[in-house]
């Protein structure tokens, strides 16, 4: 067998298609001018688009910031209704039944696309299918920059525009009435959270008073100092007089009056010393035992520390319950357009010339393997003569049959 070189290849491929142009141009052809006039009958689709940027999740005020820095954001997280993005809550509601039901009863989609006729359904319509019908026209998608680009297809560019627009104020409408009713929930729960804190706080105030009264601790910081002052000097002074008095026994003698004085005094200020660090006389005296000052200014300051907490906390109570109030009776758009949906009149289907470029190029190539496969099989009946007899017989067993 000799080796075909592409040249000779192309040579008989020329051959039979001049041996065959009638056959080749009615096979390309007749698909190519069918397809052109379906095209041309085919209605037009324009694509109307809109780029929205829905609120951010991170608009937290300072005092959750701190929270955060702190480390107890997650908790501040769940106790504030969890960190859903708006962009996802945006596109939830736009895929929501709810959404496409009242985006389609606006337009009348159904007589739209259709499914009606003169207000009356087709045969049996389910909403399921519509639905179906819906999100094959409409489109959402989540960009880089996390913005929403929101886009519907239609045989209206006009019509095309006003859905887009109408999708933007319903998306913002549902997601804004989806927070407020968020925002109440919150601001139920706050509220009987406030309560206990505030009631939690008012019962370490008394208990912090009482301790104060039972005591006499009025000023504690600066009596601890004063006492502790006061002790200290006293000692002082008892071992000045224990200097002296060893000083006037060495010059004088233990018999001497001087001496019997300063041994006075010195008795009379160590009983003094230890009045101060023991217990005192007047149970209404602001001046405490030293011994028992770190017991006592260790519970004063747990109290203290326990009604610093409460009170922190519930002047955050405060501060979200008003921010609560304020975000559940605003009524803004919550959802910035950045680009709004214009009157774009340039078709996007049927892509015309794509089409008819494809089905001339298929047909012509389908045309090119038949005009092939023909010449071909004259070629092999005129070397098989007996080829034809056999196929006459098959051909008359099948119009018997």
């Amino acid at each position: 067998m000799s080796n075909v070189s592409g040249f000779d290849i192309l040579l008989r491929l020329f051959r039979i298609m001049v041996l065959r142009k009638k056959l080749i141009l009615f096979i390309a052809l007749a698909p190519t001018l069918i397809c052109l006039i379906v095209v041309m009958v085919s209605k037009s689709t324009y694509v109307a688009e809109a780029l929205i940027k829905p609120p951010s999740s991170d608009n937290s005020s300072p005092l959750e910031a701190a929270f955060k820095e702190s480390g107890a954001g997650s908790l501040l997280g769940s106790f504030m209704g969890g960190a859903g993005t708006g962009e996802n809550d945006c596109i939830s509601i736009f895929k929501s039944v709810l959404f496409e039901r009242l985006i389609i009863e606006r337009f009348d989609l159904e007589t739209v696309w259709e499914l009606k006729k003169d207000g009356k359904p087709k045969g049996k319509i389910y909403f399921a299918d519509v639905a179906k019908q819906f999100q094959r026209y409409a489109g959402i998608e989540l960009t880089e920059e996390n913005a929403i680009r929101i886009t519907m297809r239609d045989e209206s560019p006009e019509r095309a525009r006003d859905i887009v627009s109408f999708m933007i104020r319903t998306l913002d409408s549902l997601y804004t009435d989806i927070q407020r009713t968020a925002t109440q929930r919150r601001l139920e729960y706050v509220d009987r959270r406030l309560a206990m804190a505030e009631a939690e706080m008012k019962g370490t105030e008394d208990s912090l008073v009482a301790f104060q009264n039972r005591h006499n601790l009025i000023v504690p910081e600066a009596q601890v100092k004063l006492i502790l002052e006061n002790a200290t000097q006293t000692e002082l002074q008892v071992e000045t007089l224990k200097e002296q008095l060893a000083l006037e026994a060495a010059l004088r003698g233990t018999s001497s009056a001087k001496y019997q004085d300063l041994m006075t005094q010195k008795n009379l200020m160590q009983q003094a010393l230890q009045g101060q660090l023991r217990s005192h006389a007047d149970s209404n005296s602001l001046i405490l035992p030293a011994r028992t000052l770190p017991a006592l200014a260790n519970e004063y300051f747990r109290y203290q520390r326990a009604y610093t907490v409460r009170l922190g906390v519930y002047k955050y109570l405060v501060q979200q319950v008003e921010a609560l109030k304020l975000e559940a009776n605003k009524n803004v758009q919550v959802i910035s357009v950045i680009d709004p949906p214009w009157n774009n009149d340039k078709r996007v289907s049927p892509k015309r010339r794509v089409m008819l470029e494809t089905t001339l190029i298929l047909s012509f190539i389908l045309a090119l393997v038949v005009a092939v496969l023909k010449t071909k099989w004259e070629k092999y009946r005129e070397e098989n003569p007996e080829s034809l007899t056999l196929v006459m017989e098959i051909k008359k067993n099948l119009l018997k049959f």
